[in-house]
C-alpha cells in the first residue's frame, strides 16, 4: 500500500492481535473458556497488554532497528520481528491471559484475596491455579528484550581504530602472499585450502567459490574488534584468449566498467601510468540489504611471464550514499555510515590453461560486526553480500572478455 513502515507495522500488528485473540479462544485454548462476559473483557484487555508489550513494542522496535537503522528490507525485518516475539507471546498468553484453575475455567482474580482465600476467591488448596509468572516482572522482561536492540544499534558510524589495526595486519599478510606466490603456489584456491575440484569446475564453465578462513596457510582466523573481514575466492574461465589479451582488455576498460560490471553504476578513469590505473566506481551492493557507494580504486597489473599475470586493486576511498539515485542523493558523513563496507581489496590471477585463461579473484573486505542479538539472523546475509558481489564480478568479467573474443572472431 506504500505506507511508511512504522505506521504500517502498528496497524498490521493491531489487526493481528484481534485475529489471534479470536483463534486462541476458539482453537488454541478452547478448553479454557471464559466464565462470564466480564471475564472475556478482562481476557481481551490482558491479551492486548501482553501483545502490546511484546508484539507492538517488540515489532516496532525491531522494525526501527532492522529496517530503519540497518537498512534491511522491511519484509525481512518483519520476519525477524515475528521470530523474536513469538515465544514470548505464547508464554505470556498461556500464563497471564488464558491461565486456568483445575476445573478448567478461566477466573478473574481479585486484586487482593480475602484472608483464608486464594487468588480465585476459594478457600483451601483444592482449586489453587498454577502459579503464573508474575505479571509485572514478565512485562518488564519482555520490554527489556524488545528494547535491547536499540542499545546495540549504536555500533554504526566511523570505523574504530582497533578495527583498522586488525584490518591492516590482515591486509599485509594477504599482500605478502600475493607478492610471493608467483611460482608453483600461484592461485589462492590452492594455498588456502580451496576445494580440489575448483580448477576442473572452472574449466568446465562453472564459477567455483569458497570462503577463506585466514590470510595465509597456517595462520589463525582474524580477531577483528567491532568488525568482520569477508574473505572469498572464486574462479572462472575465458576460452580463446591469452593472458596478455586479458590484461590488455582489462586495462583498456579502465573507466568504462559501468558498461560491463553488474555492480558498477557509473565509472570514470582518473589517471593512468603504464600498468597502473586509478578509477572512480559508483558501486551498488545488494542482497536484501542495498547500499550504494562512491569509491576510488588503484589497480596495478603484473605481467609475470607469457602464461601468467596478476593484478591488485585497493579501494582508496569508500563513501556510502544517502538517497542514491534520487534528486537528493548525497554522500553520508562518517557518523551516518552503516558500516556495510569499510575496506575492499581484490587480487586477480590469470593463467593460460585449456585453450583460454583461467581467472581467479580473491576478494577481501571489511564491514562492521553484526549486533550480538541479531548475529544469528543477519551474519549469513551480510556474508552473502560479499560472496554474491564477487560472483557477479566474475560473471561480468567472463561475459565482457567472451564478448571481446566473439567480436574479434566475427571481424576475422
Amino acid at each position: 500500500m506504500g505506507w511508511p513502515y512504522l505506521p504500517a507495522t502498528l496497524v498490521a500488528v493491531e489487526l493481528t492481535v484481534l485475529h489471534n485473540l479470536a483463534w486462541h479462544e476458539g482453537w488454541t485454548w478452547r478448553d479454557r473458556p471464559a466464565r462470564s462476559p466480564r471475564a472475556r473483557l478482562v481476557r481481551a484487555a490482558r491479551f492486548h497488554g501482553v501483545a502490546g508489550a511484546v508484539s507492538l513494542a517488540g515489532n516496532v522496535t525491531i522494525m526501527w532497528l532492522v529496517a530503519g537503522r540497518l537498512g534491511l528490507d522491511p519484509m525481512l525485518a518483519n520476519v525477524l520481528a515475528i521470530a523474536a516475539c513469538s515465544l514470548l507471546n505464547f508464554v505470556g498468553s498461556d500464563r497471564l491471559v488464558f491461565a486456568t484453575t483445575r476445573r478448567g475455567a478461566v477466573e478473574v482474580p481479585r486484586l487482593a484475596p480475602k484472608s483464608g482465600e486464594d487468588a480465585t476467591g476459594r478457600t483451601g488448596d483444592r482449586c489453587r491455579p498454577p502459579a503464573p509468572y508474575p505479571a509485572a516482572p514478565t512485562l518488564i522482561a519482555t520490554l527489556a528484550v524488545a528494547l535491547l536492540p536499540v542499545h546495540l544499534a549504536g555500533d554504526s558510524g566511523p570505523v574504530h581504530p582497533a578495527t583498522l589495526v586488525a584490518w591492516t595486519a590482515y591486509e599485509r599478510q594477504v599482500d605478502a602472499r600475493y607478492t610471493r606466490d608467483t611460482g608453483a603456489a600461484f592461485f589462492a584456491a590452492d594455498t588456502l585450502g580451496g576445494p580440489g575440484s575448483w580448477r576442473p569446475d572452472a574449466l568446465a564453465g562453472a564459477t567455483p567459490m569458497f570462503q577463506a578462513r585466514a590470510a595465509a596457510a597456517g595462520l589463525a582466523a582474524p580477531d577483528v574488534p567491532d568488525g568482520r573481514i569477508h574473505h572469498w575466492v572464486g574462479a572462472t574461465f575465458v576460452p580463446g584468449r591469452t593472458v596478455a589479451e586479458v590484461i590488455d582488455s582489462l586495462e583498456a576498460q579502465a573507466g568504462r566498467e559501468a558498461g560491463a560490471y553488474d555492480d558498477v553504476i557509473a565509472s570514470r578513469l582518473l589517471s593512468r601510468d603504464g600498468d597502473r590505473v586509478h578509477v572512480f566506481l559508483k558501486l551498488r551492493r545488494t542482497k536484501i540489504v542495498t547500499a550504494t557507494y562512491n569509491t576510488e580504486h588503484r589497480v596495478e597489473y603484473r605481467r609475470i611471464e607469457a602464461t601468467r599475470g596478476s593484478s591488485r586493486s585497493v579501494a582508496t576511498r569508500i563513501v556510502e550514499l544517502a538517497d542514491a539515485g534520487t534528486a537528493t542523493e548525497r554522500e553520508k558523513t562518517p557518523d551516518e555510515d552503516s558500516g556495510y563496507l569499510w575496506r575492499l581489496n581484490a587480487y586477480w590471477r590469470f593463467e593460460q590453461a585449456g585453450g583460454g585463461v583461467l581467472i581467479e579473484c580473491e576478494s577481501v573486505s571489511l564491514s562492521r560486526a553484526a549486533p550480538s542479538l541479531l548475529r544469528p539472523f543477519i551474519s549469513g546475509i551480510v556474508e552473502g553480500v560479499a560472496r554474491e558481489s564477487l560472483e557477479r564480478t566474475l560473471l561480468s568479467v567472463r561475459r565482457a572478455l567472451t564478448a571481446g573474443t566473439t567480436t574479434r572472431a566475427t571481424r576475422r
